[in-house]
């Protein structure tokens, strides 16, 4: 007995990925990638110069583009989020736009495939 809708991890993601990437309009997309995503915690290897650059660069950032930075920072140092940011600030509306939107995606996959993750081992718990 199954209480999912999804068939598998797979299915969910490409369900999401379906509605994020083919169903949403642009207001949608904008006010996404406007959410605040924390990852104070992944910069916790930053030095105090590096924090300052980050939340300065990061206003510049969204003064720009109307929205805040969007990187998938699970796998990257405080260091390379910077370099990024700087980097991303040169780009146009259009080509920052696409690269957010695939950074968020990965974020939001990044947190189905934990919560599919629990809920696999809390129903395997349940019904044993």
């Amino acid at each position: 007995m199954s209480f999912s809708p999804f068939k598998s991890l797979d299915h969910t993601i490409t369900v999401v990925r379906d509605i994020f990437l083919n169903k949403l309009d642009v207001l949608c997309w904008v006010e996404a990638l406007s959410s605040k995503d924390c990852f104070d915690q992944y910069l916790a290897d930053a030095n105090e110069t590096t924090v300052q650059e980050l939340h300065e660069w990061g206003s510049k950032y969204e003064e720009k583009f109307g929205y805040r930075f969007v990187t998938y920072p699970y796998d990257k140092t405080s260091e390379k989020i910077l370099t990024e940011l700087k980097t991303g600030f040169r780009n146009n509306q259009l080509v920052e736009f696409n690269i957010a939107s695939q950074e968020k995606i990965k974020i939001v996959e990044t947190k189905i495939a934990g919560f599919y993750v629990l809920w696999h081992q809390t129903r395997t718990r349940i019904i044993g």
